[in-house]
């Protein structure tokens, strides 16, 4: 589990998910630990834009052969509505804590998303 409420610290478990790095009010870092043909690893950044902020999530996969390359592709256009439903939930709760500098872009959707896969494991 998380040792704080608030604070991700490298380590903590978050779902099915691992944290590996944390850059306190830029970004973090998850390791899924599920059981997946590959390795996928889900980035969340915050970076200054202007009077706000732009959000990112970047979504990668190292696949494990044939059967990982097959998965990846199989779910990518799934990950797509996932990820732009997490970045609209990751805006509505930065508006409700009130920062002033929630991350959309200028027509109050959230900023962006990218999705990428890596060669296979050898």
């Amino acid at each position: 589990g998380r040792r704080d409420q608030h604070d991700l610290v490298v380590g903590d478990a978050l779902d099915f998910w691992r944290v590996t790095d944390v850059v306190p009010g830029r970004s973090f870092e998850l390791r899924a630990e599920m059981k997946l043909p590959g390795v996928a690893t889900l980035t969340v950044h915050v970076d200054p834009d202007g009077d706000g902020s732009k959000l990112g999530l970047t979504a990668r996969f190292q696949p494990r052969g044939l059967m990982g390359i097959a998965y990846w592709y199989s779910v990518l256009p799934l990950h797509g509505l996932v990820f732009a439903g997490m970045l609209r939930g990751m805006k509505r709760a930065a508006e409700r804590k009130g920062s002033g500098a929630a991350p959309t872009s200028a027509r109050g959707e959230p900023h962006s998303r990218t999705i990428s896969s890596t060669s296979p494991q050898r």
